[in-house]
């Protein structure tokens, strides 16, 4: 009775549903559907030819998509009611909805976790791509991104819009990723002058106060007491939490218009400071270039105002 019952379950187990949660090269996988079992070496050979189709097939509803927006072009001057309601968009629409749901299938097969399978997905996309990659996918990819120092007049930078179309739009961007770079040091300059102004402005008015201070007590260099300071210096009393606000931050000093102005700046500045980051990250070695020369221009005609200290602490994301 035990052996019957053992077959039994064996027989159950052979006709799935199957569900694996490690690569495995054993024919016993479900595809999809609950009815789509795969339980031997010959329904395995049929389900990948099937996948590998699925995947070519998807690669030529990418390049329907490419060779219909080519030869019939959405004007940029009509509408959005007229665009939205075209019939070319209705077909757009209907070719992306089913190029999504073969995407979506594709990574289904993909996550059963068959080796067969998976190679089944993969070799078919490659298939498809060879036969309908074509120039014009491969350029596209090319104007995407170049992870290597390179040069090309045709980079977007920052912006879709912005991507010199020949040699003279060329210069003039590199001209103008020199001049913000400059006016990145200029606007980290004048913050730190204003912050070093308020700076000098308590310091003065603490002196001034030390001055008073002095000025109506007799000193007495060898009685000085800790309450006092040392030597009497009012700069070297010892803080008491009852009377001074240790908060980070206090209501008059978050008032100030200085500490506005300074937050405004370095909102823009580090703004800026991350969009440069950014251009140089298009590894277009004229455009990196033209960014250094902004920085060090600007620091060339900045420098002798401000000590080392200063200009690191004015600070940037890549300095």
């Amino acid at each position: 009775m035990n052996h019957h019952m053992s077959n039994d379950m064996d027989m159950d187990m052979n006709k799935g549903p199957f569900m694996w949660m490690w690569f495995h090269t054993k024919p016993q996988d479900t595809v999809l559907f609950s009815t789509w079992n795969i339980t031997s070496a010959g329904t395995m050979v049929w389900a990948c030819i099937l996948v590998a189709i699925a995947g070519i097939v998807l690669e030529l509803i990418k390049f329907t998509r490419r060779l219909i927006q080519k030869r019939q072009p959405t004007s940029k001057k009509a509408s959005y009611l007229s665009r939205l309601f075209s019939t070319m968009h209705f077909v757009q629409t209907f070719l992306f909805f089913v190029q999504l749901g073969f995407s979506y299938c594709l990574m289904l097969i993909f996550m059963t976790f068959s080796i067969w399978l998976g190679l089944a997905v993969v070799v078919g996309l490659a298939i498809g791509f060879l036969i309908f990659g074509g120039r014009n996918c491969s350029r596209m990819m090319h104007m995407m991104m170049e992870m290597f120092f390179h040069f090309r007049i045709e980079e977007p930078i920052l912006f879709r819009g912005w991507k010199p179309m020949n040699t003279t739009a060329y210069v003039f961007s590199c001209i103008g990723i020199f001049l913000i770079a400059f006016g990145l040091e200029v606007l980290k300059f004048g913050r730190m002058r204003l912050v070093g102004k308020k700076v000098e402005e308590e310091k003065a008015k603490i002196r001034c106060e030390s001055k008073t201070f002095l000025l109506f007590k007799k000193v007495d260099c060898c009685c000085s007491t800790e309450e006092d300071g040392l030597w009497n210096i009012p700069e070297t009393r010892p803080l008491n939490a009852k009377t001074v606000n240790l908060a980070p931050f206090t209501r008059d000093s978050l008032l100030v218009k200085s500490h506005f102005a300074s937050s405004i700046l370095i909102f823009i500045q580090h703004f800026v400071d991350y969009s440069l980051m950014l251009v140089s990250m298009t590894y277009n070695w004229p455009i990196f270039l033209s960014l250094l020369a902004g920085h060090a221009t600007g620091y060339f005609f900045l420098g002798p105002m401000m000590t080392v200290e200063e200009s690191e602490a004015a600070g940037s994301c890549c300095s």
